[in-house]
C-alpha cells in the first residue's frame, strides 16, 4: 500500500479524500489547522482502515517551517510519500474590495499558493 499526505483534511474535499484513502487500507498523513477537527478525522480514518496507519499533524500549510517538520515527520513514519493530495486552501475575503482587509488577502496567497509551493518544492 501507499503513504498518502493529504493538507487541508479536517473537512470537505480533503476529509473525503483521505477518507477514500484509509478505507483502501493505505497509511495516511492529515494536516489541517483546525486541532478539534483534525483530532476528529483522525480518529474516524483510523476506524476506517484495518490494515493502513493514520497520522495527523496540526500545521499551517503557509508556513514553511511548519510544513517541512511536518513532511520530516510523515517521511520518518511512514518511510516515505508516495501521494500528496495538496488541497489546502482558505477562502479570500468577501465583499467589495476597497472594504476587504489587505491582511485577509495576504493571508489567502500564502496559503493558496505558497502552501501549495512548500509542499511541492
Amino acid at each position: 500500500m501507499n503513504s498518502v499526505l493529504v493538507t487541508g483534511a479536517s473537512r470537505g474535499i480533503g476529509r473525503y479524500v483521505a477518507t477514500h484513502f484509509a478505507e483502501q487500507g493505505h497509511d495516511v498523513a492529515i494536516t489541517a489547522i483546525d486541532e478539534v477537527e483534525l483530532r476528529k478525522t483522525a480518529e474516524e480514518l483510523a476506524d476506517l482502515s484495518e490494515s493502513g496507519r493514520t497520522e495527523r499533524f496540526l500545521a499551517d500549510s503557509s508556513e514553511a517551517s511548519e510544513v517541512r517538520r511536518v513532511i520530516e515527520a510523515v517521511n520518518d513514519a511512514f518511510d516515505g510519500i508516495d501521494i500528496l493530495v495538496n488541497n489546502a486552501g482558505r477562502v479570500g475575503p468577501v465583499g467589495e474590495f476597497p472594504t476587504n482587509d489587505l491582511r485577509d488577502w495576504k493571508r489567502t496567497v500564502r496559503t493558496n499558493l505558497f502552501g501549495m509551493v512548500h509542499y511541492t518544492y
